[in-house]
């Protein structure tokens, strides 16, 4: 088919996928730094994407979300599960107040 004398053809954004982003890249960074960094990274990236879906903020804004919680809480490099869950809180309860006093009401992002 198409050329390809019976093998399936590669899709079109195969080579895409594989390739870094600069914010995968940063997401990796942080993760290795260690401590609460990473439950941080989460927790925040949960409750962006979780707005995004309510349609609370734009598609766009969830890096802005998780960038601002990066930077306001306070981390340890104590990976305990008490220092683990107490930034995950606070990542969240950041990321949920960033929401509700900076985003602006979605408009659909265009595909």
């Amino acid at each position: 088919m198409f050329g390809t004398r019976g093998r399936n053809p590669a899709p079109p954004w195969e080579g895409a996928l594989t390739l870094p982003s600069k914010r995968r890249q940063s997401d990796r960074r942080i993760a290795s730094r260690g401590g609460t960094a990473p439950a941080i990274l989460n927790a925040a990236n949960e409750v962006a994407v979780n707005a995004f879906l309510e349609g609370r903020i734009r598609f766009t804004q969830i890096a802005e979300v998780i960038e601002h919680a990066m930077a306001k809480v306070q981390g340890s490099d104590e990976a305990s599960l008490e220092s683990i869950l107490a930034s995950d809180q606070c990542a969240r309860d950041t990321a949920g107040q960033y929401i509700a006093s900076h985003a602006s009401q979605p408009e659909r992002d265009q595909p």
